[in-house]
């Protein structure tokens, strides 16, 4: 992000515009986070703007350190209060109640290993932990050894742990760990393999999935429905029963891999617990009582006991994001003790994993005993004040919230209102009950929000200027591409304008893959962002994938004995994992660090090299070949760094894997070290560099290393869990991963940066300015259901089946139950706000906004009703304010252009290099004017780069520089087909067909219609040579020789022109001259007077009149008149006509002098230091970006008046 040193204005330009938006792109001074943060408690005043009882900032603060009333009476509960729900809003300090709560229970001398405080991520475990050890450390209690915060997950697994140690699973040889979902893949998919095969006999699927079986979907599914299974204690007897009596046959048949799926996992590995029945595992533990095992039964009992006897006090937050096994395991740990749970049932995340918020309602009543204390009603505390939310922030999410389905009026009230008094109609009557089921999807037109809307009058801000109210807003705009200028632009403008920091700022975005479109464009415009390592999949990391991929090379080189690949198989393994698309995306990936022009170079370099050893190999071929062997590339491969330094990697990789002894790990590391990137990305990481794009390039080897720790520490838990697994394992295991990475590495914390994440990753966090982006149609809600190919989903509801309830769940109902998981998350992420919340949609004919962004405010609509699209300004950077300065300049006339041209030479004197015209693009004098080309030299032409001259010099000058576009499929058809042709230059015909056949997997053509389609092309061209060869001998011609390099001389009046080249097809006619054939593969053919004229024709017969046969090395026999050219010809094979195309240019004479001026002028085109550019008016320009004759050439100094 472009920032400038903040200096006073000269006096002439002060007041005019441009001054105004310097002071916007100003760096922000150290004391300006400290007046924003004076500042923040009059921005977000409310005043009584909220008719409801969650009242806003002002009205909750009680004093520095001090609670609400109602805050208090939770926290200061003492022993024996029973089972205590509390509720309430985002921002009310639910989680600051319990933290109290526990503090003074600590405090007051309960035992810490008598507490747990229970939470559903990692996340908010870790933030529930750091605030319990600061108000402990506050009052002179931090020093504990026990830690009573845990995910439920991780206590679950803690008592797993336990009770293997003494407890009912002492019967566990091995410790217990967590099956892994690519652990669980693999033995899914071997199983299915073997199904596929015959080796077992497998189920008899019905018709209605039988065709997906196989796929990597299915898969999906079938663990969907294993986890569902473990989750609920079903077992494959069972689901065979159950899909017997309610004529559900997949279910049959997935009982039947289900039971062979359990066998393998016990009979290797018994310690391994499925991660969505961990929980479910837990409560067995606790509560199966086998009749049949008095010992086991007795050593459950006891355990259970001294469980129940350890815990005193059981403290749960975020009790909406429960699954029904996580209210289970609560039912037996916290029934009859102490337990205070907190939960606001509206801003649910975590649907997807299977929370059911509707249990909330069941608390604390679910957890008392029989004579237990008070009645539960008098247990339920609602927290009613806010310390969070704007106004129009608490609005927003009031009107989302009113959305969502609610089971209870003490639910309800967590909204601030009652369903009684909020749903009366004008002539107040009762107005339709929304609180009673998912029916109730759609809330009453008032739930609209109102149009973009702005709180109280804005407030002074750090430099004295206007610091904008507490707003909810919404924009449209056409693309996604604005989208994302919108959300750079919103992000400088609050940063600078306000000057509020930006890691007070959040991007909020309903999928990982607009997370990380959103990541990417704001660090390609100098955004520092944090990026959330829990967020991302590890194996997609650009760091990562490359190691990961050498380790899959490896492996396949290399078995799991150590010992090398048979050299006659090694071809084949290796073309399974490196192609030649495979070694360009490691080239440009992280290590290879090459450019496109570069690649294009190690492609010329190799195909050179392999030339001139005889070779004929294609670079496809060479690629993956080099990375294995550089010395292909000859006396050119010490500038290729990049595939120097990979190809150290892999080779490291390989001495690594023939160790004895050799793990993912020990293979992985020696492919790290030979990268030699660690002590460079940690100097970039750390700002040691004096690199102009220090900034980015650091944010981005942070990142870098961020995911290189995380995948060691993911390998070495690997390698635990699986001693002597070979390295091609893990390999699998990765490539399987689809989840985000769960690592301990965590990125660089408590930078200056913007968060960009999900609303999940987002959860229990708040921000001064939250975007929440993307709230398209089909995106936000997503009510794509799961589950749904095999029925897991159909078998939780059965499992849970409730009284009265239809059964299997009508379609409808489903999607309003997924579509209020969707409010519910929505609502989440709007609740993040405490000053402003900005919501943004995309609207042009394939994208249409969701409703749900108009409950956050109403957008701007024409009269017809049509959405206006919001007019995007330049971002707040330093290149947007000099190129709108520039643009004032050079377009303006009197006041406007002398302001701008103020305004430039301020930002220049301040020392932004952009704004000075010295270093404005066309303005420069040119670095050198002397020739290109010494006009006294010899000048090499090609005949094609002769006729390129002459008909456009640009396309040649640019071609010496490398610009030349990519080898399409088209160019490596035509090359394909000269191949064949020169192998059997006489036929006969089924020769050539035989040679197509056979050389065909040297084309690589892709898979599919564009394949065949080529193919087909590749075999019209060889049957139109093959039509050519008689027509050739009814000429009276023979063909003596194809592809003939010459290399002569041609003196000429004021240069000498040496031409080179290759001649695809030579014959002699029946004088005995020779007669140059070129093989045209493309569609376009010149005009028969073109062809008078044609250059690389003319060009071929002037060297062979200059003696191109006769020169030292050259051989031909059967030419009795070498230099007496017989005349040449185009034999146009891909013309598409029945008859054989042949366009002949006659010989030349004596008098055609015009055939050597055309080459003299051709060599004069070539001295520069100017070229010409020659194309007709809607002629195809090869260069248009850079041709002054297209109107996307035009340099940025010039522009119509």
């Amino acid at each position: 992000m472009d920032q400038s040193t903040e200096h006073p204005a000269p006096p002439n330009v002060a007041d005019h515009p441009a001054a105004d938006d310097v002071q916007e792109v100003a760096a922000l001074r150290q004391e300006q986070r400290q007046a924003w943060e004076e500042s923040w408690a009059e921005t977000s005043t409310v005043e009584g703007t909220v008719a409801a009882r969650l009242r806003g900032p002002d009205t909750a603060k009680t004093g520095p350190g001090a609670f609400a009333e109602e805050q208090e009476a939770v926290a200061s509960l003492t022993a024996g209060h029973g089972a205590v729900l509390l509720l309430g809003g985002p921002g009310t300090g639910r989680t600051a109640t319990l933290v109290e709560a526990v503090a003074r229970r600590l405090e007051a001398g309960l035992d810490p290993e008598s507490v747990l405080v229970l939470a559903p991520t990692r996340q908010a475990a870790a933030r529930l932990r750091d605030a319990l050890t600061v108000r402990l450390e506050a009052t002179g209690h931090g020093t504990r050894a026990v830690t009573p915060v845990r995910t439920w997950s991780s206590y679950a697994f803690d008592l797993i742990r336990r009770a293997r140690v003494d407890g009912p699973l002492r019967h566990l040889a091995r410790p217990p760990r967590l099956l892994s979902g690519a652990e669980q893949d693999t033995v899914i998919a071997e199983l299915l393999d073997g199904y596929a095969e015959g080796t077992a006999v497998g189920p008899d699927w019905p018709p209605s999935v039988s065709e997906a079986v196989g796929t990597r979907g299915f898969r999906r599914e079938v663990r969907e429905l294993v986890d569902r299974m473990s989750e609920f204690g079903v077992e494959p007897g069972d689901l065979q029963e159950l899909g017997a009596r309610h004529g559900r046959p997949e279910w049959e048949a997935a009982a039947i891999l289900v039971q062979d799926y359990r066998d393998r996992i016990d009979l290797g590995m018994a310690e391994a617990f499925d991660p969505a029945g961990l929980i479910s595992a837990a409560v067995r533990v606790l509560t199966d009582v086998d009749p049949d095992d008095p010992e086991r039964a007795a050593a459950t009992e006891a355990f259970a006991a001294a469980e129940r006897r350890r815990l005193r006090l059981v403290v749960v937050d975020d009790l909406q994001e429960a699954t029904p096994a996580v209210h289970d395991l609560l039912a037996v740990i916290a029934r009859g003790t102490d337990a205070l749970l907190a939960a606001s049932p509206d801003t649910t995340v975590q649907g997807f994993r299977g929370a059911v918020p509707a249990e909330v309602g069941s608390y604390p009543a679910r957890l008392d005993e029989e004579g237990g204390p008070r009645p539960a009603a008098e247990r339920i505390h609602v927290l009613t004040q806010g310390h969070r939310m704007s106004a129009p922030v608490l609005e927003a999410w009031e009107r989302v919230a009113r959305r969502v389905a609610t089971a209870s009026a003490d639910l309800a009230r967590v909204r601030g209102l009652t369903r009684a008094a909020e749903d009366r109609t004008d002539d107040g009557t009762e107005g339709p009950d929304v609180t009673e089921g998912p029916d109730s999807t759609e809330g009453p037109d008032s739930t609209e929000g109102p149009d973009n809307t702005e709180g109280p009058d804005s407030t002074e801000g750090p430099d004295g200027g206007q610091i904008p109210a507490p707003a909810a807003e919404v924009h449209v705009v056409p693309t996604a591409a604005h989208e994302d200028r919108l959300v750079l632009q919103r992000v400088l403008q609050v940063h600078h304008g306000q000057g509020v920091p930006l890691d007070e700022i959040a991007v909020i975005a309903r999928a990982g893959s607009r997370v990380a479109e959103i990541t990417a464009f704001l660090e390609s415009e100098g955004v520092p962002v944090v990026r959330d390592v829990a967020g991302t999949v590890l194996k997609d990391e650009p760091a990562v994938a490359p190691l990961l991929h050498l380790l899959t090379v490896v492996a396949a080189l290399v078995d799991e004995d150590g010992r090398d690949t048979a050299e006659e198989d090694r071809q084949d393994v290796l073309a399974d994992v490196l192609d030649s698309l495979d070694v360009q995306h490691l080239l440009r990936g992280r290590y290879g660090s090459t450019t496109p022009l570069h690649l294009r170079r190690l492609r010329q370099d190799l195909l050179a090299t392999e030339r001139a050893r005889g070779g004929r190999r294609r670079s496809e071929v060479l690629l993956p070949a080099a990375l294995l062997d550089p010395s292909l590339l000859g006396e050119e491969a010490p500038r290729h760094h990049g595939l120097q330094r990979l190809s150290r990697m892999l080779h490291a990789g390989l001495d690594a894997a023939r160790q004895e002894g050799a793990t993912a790990e020990t293979v992985l590391w020696a492919v790290w070290e030979a990268a030699e990137r660690g002590e460079a990305w940690r100097r970039l990481a750390l700002g040691k560099t004096d690199r102009p794009d220090a900034a980015r390039e650091g944010r981005r080897a942070d990142a870098d290393l961020d995911a290189v720790v995380a995948l060691f520490q993911m390998v070495e838990r690997y390698v635990d869990q699986f001693p002597g697994a070979a390295p091609a394992a893990f390999s699998r295991y990765m490539e399987s991963q689809d989840l985000p990475m769960d690592s301990l590495a965590r990125g660089a914390s408590g930078r200056d940066a913007v968060h960009v994440l999900t609303p999940a990753s987002a959860a229990g966090r708040g921000w001064h300015t939250v975007l929440v982006v993307g709230i398209q149609d089909g995106v936000w809600p997503n009510t794509r259901l799961r589950g749904q190919l095999l029925g897991a989903t159909d078998l939780a509801d059965l499992v849970l089946h409730r009284q009265g309830a239809a059964w299997p769940t009508p379609h409808r109902i489903r999607l309003q139950e997924t579509r209020q998981d969707e409010l519910r998350t929505f609502a989440a992420a709007v609740s993040r706000a405490r000053h402003t919340v900005v919501g943004t949609a995309v609207v042009n004919h394939e994208a249409a906004p969701s409703e749900f962004l108009e409950l956050i405010a109403r957008p701007e609509r024409t009269e017809k009703g049509e959405l206006v699209c919001t007019e995007v300004p330049d971002p707040l950077t330093t290149g947007a304010l000099v190129a709108r300065m520039r643009r004032s300049l050079e377009e303006g006339e009197g006041k406007d252009g002398a302001e701008a041209a103020g305004g430039l030479a301020w930002l220049a004197a301040q020392g932004v290099e952009a704004a000075h015209p010295d270093h404005w693009w066309g303005l420069a004098p040119l670095s050198s004017q002397e020739p290109v080309v010494d006009p006294a030299g010899e000048v090499r032409l090609s005949p094609s780069r002769a006729q390129m001259l002459l008909q456009n010099p640009l396309d040649w000058i640019m071609s010496q520089a490398g610009a030349e576009a990519t080898t399409t499929l088209a160019q490596s058809v035509g090359t394909f087909v000269h191949s064949v042709c020169e192998a059997h230059p006489a036929g006969p015909p089924e020769a050539l067909r035989d040679e197509v056949e056979r050389r065909l997997p040297e084309l690589g053509l892709p898979a599919g219609w564009t394949g065949e389609v080529q193919l087909e092309r590749v075999r019209e061209l060889v049957e139109t040579f093959i039509r050519y060869l008689p027509e050739s001998r009814d000429a009276g011609r023979v063909c003596v020789a194809q592809e003939i390099r010459i290399d002569v001389p041609v003196p000429l009046a004021d240069v000498t022109v040496r031409i080179t080249g290759v001649i695809d097809r030579l014959e002699v006619d029946a004088e005995g001259r020779p007669y140059v054939i070129d093989l045209k593969t493309g569609r376009s053919t010149p005009t028969q007077k073109e062809m008078l004229r044609q250059p690389q024709l003319a060009a071929y017969q002037v060297a062979l009149a200059a003696g191109a046969l006769t020169a030292e090395g050259v051989e031909v026999p059967g030419v009795s008149r070498p230099t007496e050219p017989g005349g040449a010809g185009l034999v146009q094979l891909g013309a598409g006509t029945k008859k054989v195309k042949v366009q002949d240019q006659p010989a030349l004479g004596e008098d055609d002098e015009w055939a050597w001026a055309q080459l003299a002028l051709a060599a004069g085109r070539t001295v520069g230091p100017f070229y010409l550019t020659l194309h007709g008016t809607g002629d195809r320009c090869r260069h248009a970006a850079l041709c002054p004759l297209c109107s996307e050439g035009r340099q940025v100094t010039e522009w119509t008046r």
